[in-house]
């Protein structure tokens, strides 16, 4: 009768990596709704491990729900100290606007959002974001290159440095590449919205001679 949150990722707690305390990577991992039956299952049997219990005394129904998908953003934004620290946020949608908040709540000294949709554009002001830019489609010829405007806007909000943390959470590779090319020498790419299969780097040389980390966050 208890009520419970779930993890998402469900962990074997016997790999390499479970053993050495990074379960988020685990080598036998299994998904609920991908490898397993999802949450429009009857029923649905987990590990006791993975479960959190839940006051709703405390915690309301509606946040419970949320409280993993929630801890990808928090998890994102902890991959690189943020205090003082200008972030762009590449993709508004759920887990960005999460993004938002956190990275505000963990001093972040400018956040610049960017972003399509509107409605998610006004959500990302009004959750933190100083600024929010609209950038291009992708170019039909060469849909994975970055937005050569949105990247000149960037740098003229910067003096021509570039963010500290640019935090691709759209899943495009267009994305990706406006994250590489946005992000100042020295900087941090966090890798979290890339879809699966492949993808083209755009100037591979420029993330190793201005020294960029690309941090690539699952779970």
């Amino acid at each position: 009768g208890d009520v419970v949150s779930t993890e998402s990722h469900i962990v074997c707690g016997a790999c390499y990596q479970c053993r050495v305390g990074d379960l988020h990577v685990c080598a036998r991992d299994k998904i609920i709704g991908i490898s397993m039956d999802g949450c429009f299952a009857e029923r649905l049997k987990l590990p006791a491990k993975s479960l959190w219990p839940t006051g709703l005394e405390r915690i309301r129904p509606e946040v419970a729900a949320v409280q993993e998908p929630f801890g990808n953003a928090v998890h994102a934004c902890q991959t690189a100290d943020l205090r003082g620290k200008t972030v762009a946020i590449i993709g508004c949608g759920t887990i960005g606007l999460f993004a938002v908040l956190i990275a505000r709540g963990l001093g972040a000294g400018k956040i610049v959002g960017i972003e399509v949709d509107d409605r998610h554009a006004q959500m990302a002001r009004d959750l933190g974001c100083d600024l929010v830019i609209k950038p291009n489609p992708p170019d039909t010829e060469r849909p994975w290159a970055h937005d050569p405007d949105l990247v000149g806007h960037i740098l003229d909000l910067t003096d021509g440095v570039g963010v500290d943390v640019a935090m691709e959470m759209a899943g495009f590779n267009s994305a990706m590449n406006n994250a590489i090319h946005m992000a100042r020498r020295g900087g941090t790419v966090v890798s979290f919205g890339v879809k699966n299969g492949d993808a083209v780097i755009e100037d591979y040389h420029r993330v190793v001679m201005n020294g960029l980390k690309i941090q690539g966050v699952v779970g």
